[in-house]
């Protein structure tokens, strides 16, 4: 479960009592009341994304084999719910249209997902790699400028 952070002590502790049982990862997702269709800013949109994603690559680091999300599909309220704690998910079904314009909306994480599903195949091996590079982001000068409009990437 994610209840209260990603844990990464005790995936190697519950690895350390029996190497040979498998460690699934369970029950990740962003429950705040409310999907995240209905927030301000886009930046929100891709961190609650990268926030899952980030447990997923921590869980497979620390011994899973694999990862199951909870919610895949919810209505633009975030339920339904037996408990009523609302949530977001990777799609949002929107059947009136009345958010995104199509009963269908693909949530950041969903892509995300995509990519885990795609280049993660049974066997995959993983590799040990640093990062040793620190850089700064670059202010943005008028060479940025395209079309009008200044490229500018959140980090």
């Amino acid at each position: 479960h994610w209840y209260g952070g990603l844990n990464t002590e005790n995936l190697q502790k519950a690895h350390e009592v029996d190497p040979t049982k498998s460690i699934l990862g369970s029950e990740a997702c962003n429950c705040v009341g409310h999907v995240v269709l209905q927030q301000d800013g886009v930046s929100s949109w891709w961190t609650r994304a990268e926030r899952l994603s980030l447990d997923i690559l921590e869980d497979l680091k620390w011994w899973a084999v694999g990862w199951i999300d909870w919610n895949l599909l919810v209505d633009v309220n975030g339920g339904p719910n037996h408990l009523k704690n609302l949530c977001d998910a990777n799609m949002i079904q929107d059947a009136a249209g009345e958010k995104g314009g199509q009963p269908l909306i693909k949530q950041a994480s969903y892509y995300y997902m995509g990519h885990f599903s795609r280049y993660l195949v049974p066997g995959a091996k993983r590799v040990q790699v640093s990062n040793t590079v620190e850089v700064e982001i670059p202010q943005v000068a008028a060479g940025d400028i395209k079309n009008g409009a200044a490229l500018l990437f959140e980090p």
